[in-house]
């Protein structure tokens, strides 16, 4: 059977050129994540992290990874993993160990550039 040339044009409409669309709307929604989040948020989170309620939640955090962390080394241990096995779990335990402390850090820092920000309002507001 001879196969049939077609132009370049036709094989656009059966295979339309770059990435699929849910893929270029995942991009999208990423790049509008990465935005700066809005002075109101700041506020709001450097409230929360002054909180008792923050204190408790990050307590229970630190908590949480560090027993994970014992954990999967205890698991490791009595388990007798192979090395690739060993590896792939200590890696997991610490990409999620990061994840929340990514989140602890992501309040205080708020918290800390509010702070600043309202103790450099007062100081241009006396001078």
């Amino acid at each position: 059977m001879k196969m049939k040339k077609i132009s370049k044009q036709a094989a656009e409409q059966i295979v339309p050129p770059g990435p699929p669309a849910f893929i270029t709307e995942a991009i999208r929604e990423a790049q509008e994540e990465k935005k700066k989040p809005k002075p109101e948020d700041d506020k709001v989170l450097a409230d929360g992290a002054a909180s008792d309620f923050w204190r408790l939640v990050r307590t229970h955090i630190e908590k949480k990874v560090e027993r994970l962390q014992q954990y999967t080394t205890e698991a490791v241990v009595k388990s007798g993993y192979n090395l690739e096995e060993a590896g792939f779990r200590y890696i997991l335990t610490d990409q999620i160990s990061h994840a929340l402390k990514d989140i602890i850090d992501f309040v205080e820092f708020r918290q800390k550039a509010v702070t600043e920000m309202e103790k450099a309002k007062k100081e241009a507001k006396r001078g």
